[in-house]
């Protein structure tokens, strides 16, 4: 092998060590975490973990969301919830009802278990309610579901809006409904 063959060798080599340094630094991921929440109900548990988002040039934060038997340590995911800024978890942002169900949301995403967190059902408002018209918010204000099952959510309001939507549910939320 030549020199000249050698050096290009090299320069080939730490230009795909450097573009991969490089798109590892522009490709949006989890940073560090800033915030822990964790709710512990009679047999599970539910935690959200907000975490920095590095490798974009305006970042914002992402939320995860797990649940664990209470007398486990071992976490499982079952939503992830993106967001332009990096604010607070919100107070109110998951909730245990009673030994089987339990629920989170945050922005347009909204989870739901009803056996003890071993499985959760997503709902986001996004898709849920694409094909309303009449409905401009997406955002989730704030949910309350009883013991029974039955609950209601309340969508932002923006100021051209004529009124606030709820949504309402039987099921716990794994479906909800607007009138």
């Amino acid at each position: 092998m030549n020199r000249k063959q050698t050096v290009l060798i090299a320069v080939i080599g730490i230009l795909a060590y450097g573009g991969h340094k490089f798109y590892w630094l522009i490709t949006p991921h989890r940073g560090d975490a800033f915030e822990i929440k964790e709710i512990t109900g009679d047999s599970f548990k539910i935690r959200i973990t907000a975490y920095s988002e590095k490798g974009v040039w305006l970042p914002g934060a992402y939320y995860v969301f797990e649940s664990s038997p209470v007398s486990s340590n071992e976490w499982r995911e079952f939503m992830t919830v993106r967001a332009d800024d990096p604010n607070q978890i919100l107070h109110d942002a998951a909730r245990i009802i009673n030994e089987q169900a339990g629920y989170a949301y945050m922005l347009n995403m909204y989870a739901v278990t009803t056996d003890g967190g071993r499985t959760w059902s997503v709902w986001d408002t996004s898709t849920e309610l694409k094909n309303r018209q009449d409905i401009f918010s997406r955002a989730i204000g704030e949910v309350d579901v009883t013991a029974d099952g039955t609950g209601r959510m309340k969508l932002y309001k923006f100021s051209h809006e004529p009124s606030t939507t709820y949504p309402k549910t039987k099921d716990y939320g794994r479906h909800w409904s607007v009138e």
